[in-house]
């Protein structure tokens, strides 16, 4: 027996809407003497007064879920469904606020950013120069994530100069500490309900007191300090990738088309195999390369997928920060980038980024490095 039109698609406009999806009665029980299937049963509630750019979209999803359907219980309650979004775009006592599951702004994120090259990409992202950044993400969010929030305080001053406390969010993240990357995916998730861009800038070369020093011998290497560079610079990138990436191919779901969403992982030109031409560095050199094997790999998964994210490995030349210190001397003139020039460069080559570009390793000037 044929369900009741009643059950394909019903809307109830009272202070709160319910949206309610196909295979389940609106009272809930059994309909023409059987009871619905339980599977499938999904439920959207917002309060009038929610931004209405957020009920067009969906009243587009449900126009079309219902347009194979011609009754006229359904074609009536769209009707109605249309008619009250039209009266709250013309009235209403108070200012629309957005839900944070459809957030309209491009949303960043930026790991390790409290200082050097991730502090840079953070500062091009708000300055918001659309030849640096591209168009659409000018005047957008930025997560900006480090060890220690409350001490970041070129983040704060940042956040000062430009005004911008309502686009820049300073959260937590350890890359040695799954916990905090996962909470920070979930804040951005539950706040903005969306990240278009994901650059992960942290990484470690050398540590004080020699803790971890860059080897010039096979004789130098040393178990700990290797394993250190390891989780820092390969292990750390692709967690942030298994916990952000949830959110961000969600995001692909709803662009359907471009612009792409897109994880960059800052590598180093020495973890190229083919490049290798002077030796050393085993520790460092190892972890780079372990990382742009596995961001290979998650490109060759998310390649699969019906909307796709974008995998790309990036270096950024040598660049004048505490990481690059120890060996500023041995760079030939020209060559050392201050961080703001780097990043600037770097996000050029983000801007137009699509599936052909990912799954590569590019420099500064966009051009590809072999493995």
């Amino acid at each position: 027996m044929m369900r009741s039109n009643l059950t394909r698609h019903v809307v109830v406009e009272t202070t709160a809407m319910l949206l309610f999806s196909p295979r389940r009665s609106f009272c809930g029980g059994a309909v023409g003497g059987r009871r619905p299937r339980q599977r499938g049963f999904r439920w959207v509630c917002w309060d009038a007064k929610d931004d209405v750019d957020v009920r067009d979209a969906f009243v587009r999803r449900l126009r079309h879920r219902c347009r194979a359907s011609s009754s006229s219980s359904t074609s009536s309650s769209l009707k109605a469904f249309a008619s009250t979004r039209s009266a709250l775009k013309k009235g209403g006592d108070e200012e629309p606020r957005s839900l944070p599951h459809r957030h309209h702004h491009h949303v960043s994120v930026v790991v390790g950013s409290n200082r050097g090259i991730g502090f840079a990409f953070a500062k091009h992202l708000l300055e918001s120069n659309a030849t640096i950044v591209g168009a659409h993400r000018a005047h957008g969010i930025v997560v900006a994530t480090c060890r220690k929030p409350s001490e970041a305080r070129a983040l704060h001053a940042l956040r000062e100069r430009f005004g911008c406390t309502e686009r820049l969010d300073i959260v937590r993240v350890d890359v040695l500490d799954e916990k905090t990357i996962e909470d920070a995916a979930t804040f951005a998730r539950e706040k903005y309900g969306r990240v278009d861009l994901l650059v992960h800038a942290a990484g470690v070369l050398h540590e004080p007191e020699g803790k971890m020093v860059p080897e010039t011998s096979i004789a130098r290497l040393d178990a700990e300090a290797c394993v250190a560079s390891y989780r820092t610079n390969a292990i750390g990138p692709m967690l942030v990738t298994k916990h952000f990436s949830k959110v961000m191919l969600k995001t692909a779901d709803e662009n359907k088309t471009q612009p792409i969403p897109v994880i960059a992982n800052v590598s180093a030109r020495v973890s190229s195999i083919s490049d290798n031409k002077l030796g050393g560095w085993y520790s460092y050199r190892g972890g780079k390369t372990a990382l742009n094997q596995m961001t290979r790999t998650a490109h060759l998964e998310f390649s699969r997928k019906k909307n796709p994210i974008a995998m790309v490995l990036l270096h950024p030349g040598t660049v004048d920060t505490e990481l690059s210190a120890p060996f500023k001397k041995n760079v030939p003139e020209g060559k050392l980038f201050t961080p703001e020039y780097s990043a600037g460069k770097l996000l050029e080559v983000l801007k137009d980024v699509t599936l052909k570009e990912s799954g590569k390793f590019y420099d500064y000037a966009g051009v590809e490095i072999p493995w």
